[in-house]
């Protein structure tokens, strides 16, 4: 397993682990990581390459120009722990653990907004502001726009509410 880190743009610092043994070509803008076996874990490094640690590093190191630029020579300086590698084995166990409850749980809250879309969608569509039925008028009024939501009323401090009196 390699790591691999991007050296330029936007993306200077990112590192992905690259954990197979098919042969591959890396292109000029990445920095291709590899440790000897016996001292540093991969996956121990891709884990510490998403620390706040490495990350104070990598922005002070970091070159700025037409681009911004962080160099193999920069990479080189970055200082991380090196446990042995049972505890760096058991960190990335731990950490491997979150990042999946991370991804399961971000995926979750994405399915939930989908629903509450969903639902938000159907239930209001057709909907409109106005007055129930009453001794005046059998069918009630329609206002002439849709439901406003409360929080969003506040947020934009009763914009709408604002508008509408002041005509």
């Amino acid at each position: 397993g390699d790591v691999l880190m991007a050296r330029t743009g936007a993306t200077y610092g990112k590192a992905m682990l690259f954990d197979s043994d098919e042969p591959a070509i890396y292109a000029s803008f990445l920095i291709r990581i590899r440790f000897p076996s016996n001292t540093v874990l991969p996956a121990f490094y891709w884990h510490f390459a998403q620390s706040d640690l490495y990350w104070k590093q990598v922005h002070a190191k970091v070159s700025t120009g037409g681009q911004q630029q962080f160099n193999a020579n920069a990479l080189k300086t970055i200082r991380f722990p090196v446990p042995p590698l049972e505890v760096q084995r058991a960190i990335v166990r731990v950490l491997d653990t979150f990042t999946e409850l991370e991804a399961e749980l971000e995926a979750e809250l994405e399915a939930r907004r989908r629903q509450y879309q969903h639902y938000r969608d159907a239930l209001l569509t057709g909907c409109g502001q106005g007055a129930p039925p009453d001794t005046l008028f059998d069918g009630g009024q329609d206002w002439g726009f849709a439901p406003l939501h409360p929080r969003r009323s506040q947020e934009s401090a009763h914009a709408y509410f604002r508008a509408s009196v002041a005509s």
